[in-house]
């Protein structure tokens, strides 16, 4: 036990130093690193728990298909990028929820997929939710794998199919259907 938390504390101890040194370096950045839950973890513990054993999908044949580098039928496929900002702040939109913390589960795929529809249902009903990725992470088995990984594409056509199906909307509200990474 002693073992264990001396080793802990060493690692931590390390990442606190290198995040002080980074941000003494790069402070005019703009940005700047900071310690969470992982920060006792290795470099290398960190990236075993990256990844998915979900394979991704391929748009390549789309993309060269168009010639364009879009994917055909985009929605926003004829903007013109240049007359877009440069930058655009979607906290001051009311566009994003509060930071969510995924833990130890491989569910970035089920962040990143209600991250994404939770921010166009705010842009278009200027109503901003905050929906359930454990939602997704124990029901969306088709393709993907829970806390082992999935994709967001996969995501989506499941939530499209369930509701193509005729049955309830996922991704229920979390006071029906709590999120167990707060």
């Amino acid at each position: 036990m002693q073992q264990t938390y001396a080793t802990r504390q060493q690692v931590w101890l390390d990442n606190a130093r290198y995040a002080l040194q980074y941000n003494a370096a790069n402070g005019a950045s703009g940005h700047w690193l900071g310690l969470n839950g992982l920060a006792d973890l290795s470099y290398n513990e960190y990236r075993g728990l990256l990844g998915t054993r979900v394979k991704a999908r391929q748009h390549t044949a789309q993309l060269s298909a168009s010639g364009s580098g879009r994917v055909p039928g985009f929605m926003y496929d004829h903007v013109d990028l240049a007359g877009l900002p440069r930058s655009v702040d979607w906290r001051n939109a009311s566009a994003v929820t509060p930071v969510k913390n995924q833990g130890m589960c491989g569910s970035c795929w089920a962040f990143a997929t209600t991250g994404a529809i939770e921010g166009i249902n705010a842009l278009r009903t200027h109503q901003l939710l905050s929906l359930s990725e454990q939602e997704l992470v124990d029901c969306d088995r088709d393709v993907d794998m829970g806390c082992s990984g999935g994709m967001m594409d996969n995501a989506y056509e499941w939530i499209i199919k369930l509701l193509c199906l005729g049955q309830r909307p996922p991704l229920d509200w979390p006071t029906r259907y709590p999120k167990l990474y707060s």
